[in-house]
């Protein structure tokens, strides 16, 4: 991916995290740093955003978080959740993403849960193609789903998964296609090579 792609994806992964303190201190940053790495349309998105949120008393903005992506089930950040709900596939899910992360060299978080889309777009956006593609053969139809749902909802958050959404798809269409019913899928991350193989022949340190 180009680099104002990875930008998008990197930028709009730290304005999905829960507004903390150290979050609203960040926004005056993120928002400096979209306007010089990011295209006009994807800056103007950001600064909307940043605007509103610092208009309003950090409470608000922690209120309408938990409202959006904690107690509404369909606005769930966790993306084994949108394709596997609580079938033990999700535990599946939970490993192949590790592996994967470790396989791009990368040490996955301590105290986040692979699935999470904060964790899976600053990924996406440091490491190489192939662990994009990865990534994306296991959830894309799941992130454009809850980036959908959003949008729906008129939710201030809309217009910030649309930014990281739309160069994903733009890249890689192929792997947005709906799911069929029932998933015949029997790994967690379909792939056409056996994941032993894929995480062996790629890497990326960092």
């Amino acid at each position: 991916m180009r680099k104002e792609k990875k930008a998008a994806l990197m930028l709009v992964s730290r304005l999905l995290e829960y507004p903390d303190k150290a979050w609203f201190s960040s926004l005056a940053g993120i928002c400096g740093e979209a306007s010089l790495l990011l295209e006009p349309a994807g800056y103007e998105t950001v600064s909307a955003f940043c605007g509103k949120v610092m208009a309003q008393s950090e409470q608000v903005a922690r209120e309408d978080y938990v409202r959006t992506f904690d107690h509404d089930p369909a606005g769930s950040l966790y993306l084994s959740w949108h394709r596997y709900g609580n079938d033990r596939s999700q535990g599946k899910a939970m490993a192949a993403l590790n592996a994967l992360y470790r396989a791009a060299g990368f040490e996955p978080m301590k105290g986040s849960l692979p699935d999470y889309l904060p964790r899976m777009l600053e990924f996406m956006a440091v490491c190489d193609d192939w662990a994009v593609e990865t990534m994306l053969d296991g959830f894309g139809p799941e992130f454009e789903k809850l980036s959908r749902h959003l949008s729906e909802q008129k939710s201030p958050y809309a217009p910030l998964a649309a930014v990281a959404l739309a160069p994903l798809k733009r890249d890689y269409p192929h792997l947005f296609k709906a799911r069929n019913k029932p998933d015949p899928t029997i790994r967690p991350m379909a792939h056409p090579q056996a994941e032993e193989a894929l995480f062996g022949q790629y890497g990326c340190r960092h």
